[in-house]
């Protein structure tokens, strides 16, 4: 807000309410985003019952794999399909508290991939179809597990590779 005094001598003064801060922090927004899935150390880890990285089982669950007799069972597009409408409301409303100065790029960023990879999650812990064949229920029984088996989770490796980087600008 700029005020000028008349007088003899003539005085601007310029009190900046937020205006600059604003502008800042938007600057930074522009291109800074949050990727959720299987990455970094723990999605390239090899798996504990195969030759093949976390990324790569991930991969062959996600869009099936016909030679191998392994169905697609999408658990990060078939997360999105489901909650698509709900992030954006997030997003929207992060973006308002960003705007009145109520939470950081940082923090908002972190609510974002904490919340995506938890919807993530608990999408592979409600079952994703097709459940599992008789011989994979047959494998899982023969380690000891019984009860609801759930497609996806066997050693929890997967599931708990499933994380979020930050990407500021």
């Amino acid at each position: 807000m700029a005020r000028i005094s008349r007088g003899r001598n003539l005085r601007i003064s310029d009190k900046d309410l937020g205006m600059s801060r604003i502008l800042r922090d938007f600057k930074h927004l522009n291109g800074s985003f949050v990727k959720v899935g299987l990455q970094g150390s723990l999605g390239n880890k090899i798996h504990k019952e195969s030759y093949k990285t976390v990324i790569d089982i991930g991969a062959t669950h996600e869009f099936g794999d016909p030679e191998s007799n392994i169905p697609e069972r999408s658990f990060l597009r078939g997360t999105y399909d489901r909650h698509k409408k709900d992030w954006l409301k997030l997003n929207k409303a992060l973006l308002l508290k960003l705007l009145t100065f109520k939470l950081s790029l940082t923090k908002s960023l972190d609510v974002m991939g904490l919340r995506l990879t938890s919807d993530i999650k608990k999408f592979i812990r409600k079952g994703i179809a097709p459940p599992n064949a008789p011989s994979t229920l047959a494998r899982k029984a023969s380690k000891g597990k019984s009860g609801r088996v759930i497609p996806l989770i066997d050693t929890g490796q997967m599931i708990n590779s499933i994380n979020y980087v930050k990407v500021e600008k």
